[in-house]
């Protein structure tokens, strides 16, 4: 028995490697009546806005470098953005999981009544785990 081949849900179109993308543009682009179209080719192709202008200049489309430039710098922008909340998001982790320790306590499993910490010591905690890493050799 043959076996059927599995249907792609991503259209023709998006799956298309550079050159493919170039030769179908120019066909398209023959019958392209949109008002922005470095947007559509975006929207079409499924490429970023920096590879859209890049593929419309090779095409022969007026794309000017400073369109280019300033296409760079948004992606460099938004790259940044992620970047800077990713740590944001790792420091609010952080803090979270360790929002019951001081820089004497590593755990602070409450107060005194005259307000003292008291809990497990950074110094108990370093000592268990190089406890920990040290090995034996009794399996028995």
């Amino acid at each position: 028995m043959s076996q059927k081949k599995k249907k792609s849900d991503t259209f023709r179109t998006k799956r298309m490697n550079k050159s493919a993308r170039l030769s179908s543009a120019t066909h398209w682009l023959k019958s392209f009546e949109g008002k922005n179209l470095v947007r559509s080719y975006k929207k079409r192709y499924g490429v970023d806005e920096l590879c859209a202008m890049l593929e419309l200049k090779i095409l022969g489309q007026a794309i000017s470098d400073e369109q280019i430039k300033r296409a760079r710098k948004t992606i460099e922008n938004k790259a940044n953005v992620r970047k800077k909340a990713k740590l944001k998001k790792k420091q609010t982790e952080f803090n979270e999981f360790y929002s019951n320790s001081d820089e004497t306590f590593s755990y602070i499993a409450g107060y005194t009544s005259g307000g003292a910490p008291y809990g497990v010591t950074w110094d108990e905690v370093n000592e268990e785990s190089s406890d920990n890493n040290q090995f034996t050799g009794d399996w028995a």
